[in-house]
């Protein structure tokens, strides 16, 4: 049993960036902190930024948005799909 709670805790840390161009955008950012393309971003890394500048950075998912807990702004102009 404590070793299903370590795991879930440890899932719960990452978020999924299946997007690669959204993840270099965040690497890009100085959000991402690993500095790698791996399909994750902590959630800690996400928790706090406020503002979001994702202009013609040809990104087609923006799935893992939702973990942005602190967005105000998000400015995706001409990025493919962009919600809204």
């Amino acid at each position: 049993m404590t070793f299903m709670l370590i795991g879930m805790a440890g899932i719960s840390q990452s978020i999924k960036i299946p997007d690669q161009n959204f993840e270099k955008a965040l690497i890009d950012l100085g959000i991402d902190s690993d500095k790698k393309i791996n399909g994750l971003v902590l959630r800690k890394d996400v928790q706090s930024v406020a503002f979001l500048y994702l202009r013609n950075k040809n990104i087609r998912s923006l799935k893992g948005i939702e973990a942005f807990t602190s967005l105000i702004s998000l400015d995706c102009k001409k990025t493919i799909r962009c919600p809204g």
